[in-house]
């Protein structure tokens, strides 16, 4: 399974192709703090939540995925999510810009944080789109 330190190792990045059974396809990649660099393999899990890990140096939560099938990387969901990492870093980049150009502090600060949310809010609003286009139920945590 995906194991990071500090965003550096192999993570799961994207959910597509919904199944009514919960499954969902994700793509295990090697990541350098948290940026997607390749593709592993794509794999068609079933999360079961947070799960405890213990480190020699404490404990840490990750997520539990149950794995149902192992599949070769899925190009267009590589696709995809290199695509977000590259409109993100464009969109942060542009924002910085139009902050340091601002004359006023407070217009700014608020279009940082307006223009921040908009990376943050378009997955969730894409995954719901999708779940409800497969017409697979949302899984709600117990």
């Amino acid at each position: 399974m995906a194991y990071t330190f500090t965003g550096t190792g192999t993570t799961f990045y994207g959910k597509r192709d919904f199944r009514t059974d919960g499954t969902f396809l994700t793509t295990e990649w090697v990541s350098i703090v948290y940026f997607p660099i390749f593709p592993i393999r794509s794999l068609r899990v079933f999360y079961q939540g947070p799960a405890e890990r213990r480190f020699p140096f404490g404990v840490g939560w990750s997520e539990s995925y149950a794995v149902h099938e192992k599949l070769p990387p899925n190009l267009r969901q590589v696709f995809y999510v290199y695509g977000y990492a590259f409109l993100t870093v464009g969109w942060m980049l542009l924002l910085i810009e139009l902050c340091v150009s601002a004359e006023n502090a407070i217009v700014a600060f608020s279009l940082l944080f307006a223009g921040s949310l908009l990376p943050v809010l378009a997955p969730w609003c894409l995954r719901f789109y999708a779940r409800r286009k497969s017409h697979a139920k949302p899984i709600t945590e117990a």
